[in-house]
């Protein structure tokens, strides 16, 4: 959309007067400023997002334990990237050897899900794990003309440990 709008701008700067250059050349420096820091925010997301998911692979095994290493460490180089484009004021698109790393992570995870898919151990156990845990039961509702206890009735030892005490 802003760049959009600086094509806009590119066209008024060209009918205009040589006197109006310097306003209109201010506002195509200020929707560029814009869009820097609107791709920033949008890469920090991204480096956020994908050090989520990367934990999660490297915790539940789906894919090799390498290659979710790999994309944190990558991602992680991107998150440099990003504060250093942050305080330098510099784009972020200007730090290519930082970005590296994970454009090919990416391809290489890409390819590595479509050939090989996710570990069938890994995702075993997970379904395993979902499918015997039964869902909690529903709460009972108190009958017409009832209500909720204020609160519940305090608990004893015998309550937990349902075997009987033995007297001296």
């Amino acid at each position: 959309m802003i760049t959009l709008s600086l094509l806009k701008v590119a066209g008024q700067y060209t009918n205009a007067a040589a006197a109006d250059h310097a306003s209109i050349r201010a506002i195509g420096d200020a929707l560029a400023g814009v869009r820097q820091d609107a791709i920033l925010a949008a890469v920090f997301a991204f480096v956020l997002g994908a050090l989520m998911y990367y934990f999660v692979f490297y915790r539940s095994r789906l894919v090799p334990r390498w290659l979710s290493g790999w994309g944190i460490l990558a991602e992680l180089l991107m998150l440099a990237a990003c504060l250093s484009a942050l305080f330098t004021q510099h784009a972020v698109t200007s730090y290519t050897l930082l970005a590296l790393p994970i454009a090919v992570q990416e391809m290489v995870l890409a390819l590595w899900l479509i050939v090989r898919g996710f570990s069938p151990a890994a995702a075993a156990s997970g379904s395993a794990q979902r499918s015997t845990s039964a869902p909690p039961a529903p709460l009972p509702s108190p009958g017409k003309g009832q209500s909720w206890p204020a609160k519940p009735a305090p608990r004893t030892a015998r309550d937990i440990d349902p075997a009987p005490v033995r007297q001296r």
